[in-house]
């Protein structure tokens, strides 16, 4: 009996992976191009995802003196979000926000101006948050066209019970991916905004730079994008059959080992960013444990009111 699926040399592989590998890289290239053009409102984004919660976008009081040095009376009307505090002898009222000054007469004015309390600490800062926020927004723009270029590689591989998982597997991966993205920017971004400030506050006045503060929102829309990725990689292997409660109990050392393993990679070298990535991780594999037996046991119900 002869098969229909036929094997190829090893070097044909490597061949055939070289190629691939190229048009990924030359499709990173592209993108990183085209994100070039919009790194501005993306690193607006991820440093001020929501100014009226961010603690690192304040308003500053600005007080200011305006002094009539001509020879004539002349007017002055207040700045959008002024407000007249003081003024001299002879200052008249004209309209609501116009005032008539006599010769050497003079006011004094306070506005409100935004300070984005986010500084470059090296003349080479900006540079590297542009690259970095462009290459983050290459991949992001490019995983389609990457997965199509990847997947044709290694679909010979996969026998036809795990080919049925891969549809369900991109619309779940793209779904959890957008809830990621509005978790991470509605809820943990500024939750963790207000929590850090307000703990930082007791120790002294902030001074954080662009580029830690942009590896911090990454950091954090990392997590979320792990957090939701792999609650629906389990859902999913759990219900088809491919993961059960005994399997992940007798895996469980390994996986924690892993997730340690991860969060090191992932994270800044501190062990506080580690636990904060690895604790979720560790919480989402019990839960599937949990899921798993929840889920054996209504199928035994099931099976025992609707015998075969």
């Amino acid at each position: 009996m002869t098969s229909d699926r036929t094997e190829k040399p090893f070097w044909d592989h490597v061949e055939e992976l070289k190629k691939r590998l190229v048009a990924v890289l030359f499709t990173l290239l592209l993108g990183f191009v085209v994100a070039l053009f919009f790194y501005e409102p993306v690193i607006h984004l991820l440093t001020l995802s929501k100014k009226s919660q961010s603690p690192f976008y304040v308003e500053e009081l600005l007080r200011e003196k305006v002094v009539n040095r001509e020879e004539a009376e002349s007017f002055f009307t207040l700045p959008v979000n002024g407000r007249l505090v003081a003024h001299g002898e002879g200052v008249r009222q004209g309209d609501k926000d116009t005032f008539l000054l006599p010769k050497k007469g003079w006011l004094e004015v306070e506005r409100s101006v935004p300070k984005e309390r986010l500084y470059l600490l090296s003349p080479l800062e900006g540079f590297k948050t542009l690259f970095k926020t462009s290459f983050f927004l290459s991949v992001l723009i490019t995983s389609p066209i990457l997965l199509f270029f990847l997947l044709p590689f290694f679909l010979p591989a996969l026998s036809c019970r795990e080919k049925t998982l891969l549809k369900p597997f991109l619309i779940i991966s793209y779904a959890a991916l957008v809830g990621a993205f509005f978790s991470a920017f509605y809820f943990t971004i500024p939750l963790a905004n207000t929590f850090f400030s307000t703990f930082n506050d007791a120790f002294g006045k902030e001074a954080i730079s662009l580029s830690s503060y942009l590896d911090f929102t990454l950091f954090l829309v990392l997590s979320n994008g792990i957090f939701f990725e792999l609650v629906g990689l389990f859902f999913l292997l759990i219900n088809r059959g491919f993961l059960d409660e005994a399997l992940l109990r007798s895996k469980r050392r390994y996986a924690i080992l892993s997730i340690f393993i991860v969060s090191a990679i992932l994270t800044p070298p501190d062990v506080l960013s580690q636990l904060i990535m690895a604790v979720p991780l560790l919480l989402i594999y019990e839960g599937a444990i949990l899921y798993a037996k929840t889920k054996n046991k209504t199928k035994l119900l099931v099976e025992c009111i609707y015998p075969s």
